[in-house]
């Protein structure tokens, strides 16, 4: 059986399940508030990253990764971001934000 390596891991939560952060405080310890960090084996990193996915807050994974920058990013239920590879360069992309004006008549 081959041996499973450790990986360091981050994962940073927006509004999360009490059952979540308790999940995440047993592999992690919780830097500040609501974001975790740490090393863990494989196995142990596959089944919190389903829960992590699973979560109906906000989540942002940040793995480390033998690429160009060392790491990976995931974001989860980040409807305006994206992650987006510039040239093994991780960069979040903002979707703009259309900005209605409000058409006010003067009376007179």
């Amino acid at each position: 059986m081959p041996k499973r390596s450790s990986a360091w891991m981050v994962i940073s939560l927006i509004k999360p399940e009490a059952a979540l952060r308790g999940a995440l405080s047993r592999y992690f310890v919780e830097i500040p508030v609501h974001t975790f960090a740490g090393k863990i084996n494989r196995r142990h990193a596959d089944i919190v990253l389903e829960k992590v996915r699973a979560t109906k807050g906000k989540a942002a994974i940040i793995t480390a990764k033998n690429n160009e920058i060392g790491f990976d990013i995931e974001l989860i239920n980040h409807d305006n971001h994206t992650v987006e590879d510039f040239d093994g360069l991780m960069l979040i992309s903002t979707k703009r934000r259309r900005i209605k004006k409000s058409v006010t008549s003067e009376g007179g």
